[in-house]
């Protein structure tokens, strides 16, 4: 099997691809619910227990917003979720 060598060009041509497809990519998940609904369910499955601060983190978004997917999701039955408990207790 012959090795064939990129060209410099070649390379840019990909990156910029690259680059383009990533860019509508972040679009669409901000753009189009099931995009972003996509996303969260991907992060979650690959994560199990991630908590929904870390998810906005990931996500860049603002942590309300995965509050509320992630209460249309419970309700769709597609995941689960629980409270957790606070690391530390107050002091009394």
């Amino acid at each position: 099997m012959a090795i064939v060598r990129a060209s410099r060009d070649d390379v840019r041509a990909m990156v910029t691809a690259l680059f383009v497809t990533n860019a509508a990519l972040e679009r669409a998940k901000r753009q189009k619910k099931g995009a972003s609904t996509l996303s969260l369910l991907q992060i979650v499955a690959a994560t199990p227990g991630i908590r929904p601060s870390e998810i906005a983190s990931a996500q860049d978004v603002h942590p309300s917003q995965v509050t509320r997917q992630v209460r249309e999701l419970r309700a769709w039955g597609l995941c689960r979720s629980r409270p957790t408990r606070p690391t530390s207790v107050p002091a009394r």
